[in-house]
């Protein structure tokens, strides 16, 4: 597939100041950047790491919103490791990366209606994101649930169970098993709308197989497909650039 936009447009410089190995297979990393640039909840970027001398990059979400004062990526570390994500493995401390300009259509869509975030595995960082600008202005959406699955751990539950407790429109769910997920999904719906008396929107982020999957799901019960929003990153981005332009898209 096409690779859009690959190598090409400015980037920003970030330094890591923090790893922290959320399960056997998560890794999240905090950064500070060195020159100012702007994200919103829901963006993502080309986080570029040094591969060889070249400077490699894959599409991940934003954890952070821009007053936490750190930017945040989480992404899976698994075996047999990717040469990119052993790279970001082996960052230390005072180490830099690049990103691109940051971009994205998958944010909150704020006309009176409910919102159901839909991830699996890490896309629930995407997600963290929605969460934390509805947390600071409730308006324009009338309730909020989040169902994430995952059989490996439950990233971010104790801090959106947090969030939970203090924001009574808003409802967070883990489950390990995609079956509970698509019980715990139509509940959540139909309870959305006796609720709020609208139909939600929709948020789906995953891998490509999940996000396929739901959205044929939710369109199979009679839910359109306006009411669905993706963020178009699929498990992370299908394409490895290069910042000087080049392109390995599978």
């Amino acid at each position: 597939m096409a690779c859009g936009g690959c190598g090409s447009g400015k980037t920003y410089t970030l330094q890591l100041v923090d790893k922290e190995q959320q399960n056997e297979t998560t890794l999240s990393m905090s950064f500070i950047n060195l020159e100012p640039f702007e994200w919103k909840a829901g963006d993502s970027a080309k986080v570029y790491v040094p591969i060889d001398g070249v400077m490699e990059g894959k599409k991940l979400s934003f954890v952070t919103l821009p007053d936490e004062k750190v930017i945040k990526f989480t992404t899976r570390i698994r075996t047999p490791i990717s040469d990119y994500k052993e790279a970001m493995e082996s960052l230390k401390n005072g180490d830099l990366i690049e990103v691109s300009e940051p971009s994205g259509d998958f944010a909150l869509v704020r006309d009176e209606r409910p919102a159901l975030l839909l991830s699996n595995g890490v896309g629930i960082a995407a997600v963290r994101t929605l969460i934390k600008d509805f947390e600071k202005d409730l308006s324009g959406v009338d309730a909020l649930t989040q169902i994430n699955v995952d059989s490996t751990g439950d990233l971010y539950k104790e801090e959106l169970k947090d969030i939970e407790a203090t924001t009574k429109s808003f409802k967070s769910i883990y489950v390990s098993h995609r079956t509970d997920f698509y019980q715990q999904m139509d509940f959540a719906s139909q309870d959305l709308m006796m609720v709020a008396g609208f139909i939600p929107y929709f948020y789906v982020v995953g891998s490509d197989d999940f996000v396929l999957d739901v959205t044929a799901h939710l369109m199979s019960i009679g839910f359109d497909e306006s009411d669905i929003i993706t963020d178009g990153n699929g498990s992370g981005g299908g394409c490895g650039c290069s910042s000087s332009g080049g392109c390995g898209c599978s």
